[in-house]
């Protein structure tokens, strides 16, 4: 079974290639249900290469944001 779900936008912040495997950061706009590391492994499989999540940060889900956040 296929599911088709939404990425809306793909904004990338930083590239470095001068470590042992290059380095993207990036930001993901996408609809809830999204599995970014799928994400990550189907970018990967289309590179015919491999690709692999150091970090993730969800800075909002529903209407609840990361900048509004207070650390404990």
């Amino acid at each position: 079974m296929v599911f088709l779900l939404v990425v809306g936008k793909v904004s990338f912040v930083d590239f470095d290639a001068g470590s042992e495997f290059p380095l993207l950061t990036f930001d993901i706009d996408c609809a809830s249900g999204v599995y970014v590391r799928s994400v990550i492994h189907d970018l990967g499989v289309k590179l015919n290469s491999f690709a692999m999540m150091e970090n993730l940060t969800r800075t909002m889900s529903a209407n609840l944001f990361l900048n509004d956040s207070v650390e404990l």
